[in-house]
């Protein structure tokens, strides 16, 4: 028996396959792939086969060609992987900067970077990008954003990788949660343009945080802050590969190309965002969201090229026929067994065997496998697409049933937070670095909801709460819930300006308590002087506007 490797990491689910450890499977990673970072790179491609339905050339050797080529994948991975991303992403994402959105009075510096980070946003592709490596990290386990200033277009550009291109330089004793130095690497060929041979090179760009000879003040920092003496410098260049340079890290200084080399950048961070899955406290990479169902997603497998054999045998069942030996290999094994099949053995009487039950357990199996794939996945039978329409519960049933599953989204989205609001604080270090923006504040991004809802029964909610007489609670709350529920509202704020604006007997009732017409014009978004007016004016605008009742009263100012 192969001895089994005492290795406990984020890659350990994958130990069960015979491959994981296989030397000659170790070629996936390129000569130069430090050993440490071997083992990702291994996971990395295996879980890749699984979402594009190759899972299959993980397989022990010991099979035969035709047992690996008539396997079934169905696409159970990738159909995992697209539920996750799209309940992360949610029904909408927009960048908020505090101080810009729901403040009063807003400020003016904030409004400024808010507008700002949404015209970059849109310009780069952000949610595009977002998207591309939500995919990447549900399921990879990470992914990798690189922020650039561009001088020609006068914003940073953003820029997506591989995890696999991705090797920073983990130091145990860096009392810090972030590498100082980062690698990006990644292997590509170019024809030689004398002979028009094909050469491998291998690209390199790194960051490094380095000490400066003079300290140095960067505008983001707090005034009670010292003076920094670090900087991030840039390294961009391109190796000939042969067997006696090979080394990521042991490469010369010699590069056939260099297109950037020890550049000061001018800031005290290294713009690489990395975006684990999970949280990685102690470890600095993530775990796939497929991990803990790979075995599940392998008896799925297995399952349905039964299934699919079984059901051509059912279509086609084998006859037996008695009155002669059924042929056999010198180990006793049937030669032939399979859809039309005829064994012949005995008198010469005629005898179909009936193979539908194995059909129908298989079948049952296949089901047993699914429901615990949804529960060990955390991911509901109604967003797998096994739940019928006519069989969908009332929405706070469903909700409720979503409740795993909505764990799941927020620990994710937890991580998130951190690290898209370490990519916004980036972008506007840079933008107030060529002095676009005179301060930067937080700035995060927002994922809407996900969750299904059955909007009239949150609405006949909300008008139970929302009573006129006594409320139980405010409007806000109030459309926070119809929102949750799926209702099209995009600004809670500006919806309740709107519904205030609209509600004339409220802005009555406010003039009848408080006596201020200020308030009541205020209220409605009118802009007469507040000065001036007087109660006779406030009825005479009310009175014109639409869905006053002219036998209203209104009382003196």
């Amino acid at each position: 028996m192969r001895p089994r490797p005492e290795i406990i990491d984020q890659w350990s689910y994958f130990d069960y396959k015979p491959a994981m450890n296989e030397f000659k499977f170790n070629n996936l990673a390129p000569g130069w792939v430090p050993e440490d970072d071997r083992r990702r790179l291994t996971a990395y491609t295996m879980l890749a086969g699984y979402v594009r339905n190759n899972s299959r050339a993980w397989l022990p050797s010991t099979l035969n060609e035709d047992e690996i080529l008539n396997r079934r994948e169905y696409g159970d991975p990738a159909t995992l992987v697209d539920s996750i991303v799209s309940s992360v992403m949610g029904e909408s994402q927009k960048i908020l900067v505090d101080g810009a959105v729901d403040e009063d009075p807003a400020i003016p510096g904030a409004v400024i970077q808010q507008i700002l980070l949404e015209e970059w946003a849109f310009k780069e592709r952000l949610m595009s990008k977002v998207l591309e490596n939500e995919r990447r990290t549900t399921e990879l386990g990470d992914a990798v954003y690189v922020i650039g200033w561009d001088p020609e277009k006068n914003r940073p550009r953003l820029r997506v990788y591989d995890p696999g291109f991705y090797f920073p330089i983990i130091d145990p004793s860096n009392d810090s949660e972030y590498p100082k130095t980062v690698h990006l690497a990644w292997e590509f060929e170019r024809k030689n343009e004398f002979t028009n041979e094909k050469q491998n090179f291998l690209r390199r760009i790194t960051w490094a945080l380095l000490p400066l000879e003079e300290p140095r003040r960067y505008p983001w920092q707090p005034p009670e802050e010292a003076d920094s003496n670090i900087s991030c410098f840039m390294w961009d260049g391109e190796w000939l590969l042969s067997e006696g340079q090979r080394g990521l890290f042991d490469l010369s200084e010699e590069a056939a190309f260099w297109s950037m080399y020890g550049v000061d950048l001018g800031f005290d961070f290294i713009p690489v965002v990395h975006l684990p899955n999970t949280s990685c406290e102690i470890e600095h990479f993530g775990v796939s969201s497929l991990a803990r169902v790979l075995q599940i997603l392998d008896d799925i497998v297995s399952t349905d090229t039964d299934l699919q054999a079984s059901s051509a045998t059912t279509g086609s069942p084998p006859i037996a026929i008695t009155g002669t030996a059924i042929p056999t290999d010198d180990q006793g094994r049937i030669t032939t067994y399979g859809p039309g099949t005829v064994l012949k053995t005995g008198d010469g009487n005629a005898t179909m065997i009936d193979t539908s039950r194995s059909l129908d357990a298989l079948l049952e199996y296949d089901k047993h496998l699914l429901s615990r794939l949804s529960v060990n996945s955390r991911i509901p039978e109604a967003l797998l697409g096994r739940v019928k329409p006519n069989e969908v519960p009332s929405g706070i049933a469903l909700t409720l049933s979503f409740t795993p599953h909505a764990n799941l989204i927020k620990e994710m989205r937890l991580i998130r937070k951190q690290k898209y609001n370490l990519l916004l604080k980036f972008v506007s270090r840079m933008y107030l670095q060529f002095g676009l923006i005179s301060e930067v504040f937080d700035a995060n991004l927002v994922f809407g909801s996900f969750l299904p809802a059955d909007k009239q029964e949150a609405s006949t909610l909300v008008t139970q709460l929302l009573r006129q007489d006594r409320p139980l609670i405010s409007l806000q709350t109030a459309l926070e819930l119809l929102v949750n529920a799926g209702v099209p509202i995009d600004d809670i704020q500006r919806e309740i300006q709107r519904i205030n604006s609209e509600d004339l007997n409220g802005s009555l009732t406010l003039l009848d308590a408080t006596g201020d017409s200020g308030l009541v014009f205020q209220r409605l978004g009118l802009t007469a002087s507040l000065e001036t007016v007087t109660g006779d004016e406030i009825a005479t605008q009310l009175q014109g506007m639409e869905g006053f009742s002219q036998n209203d009263t209104v009382p003196p100012q």
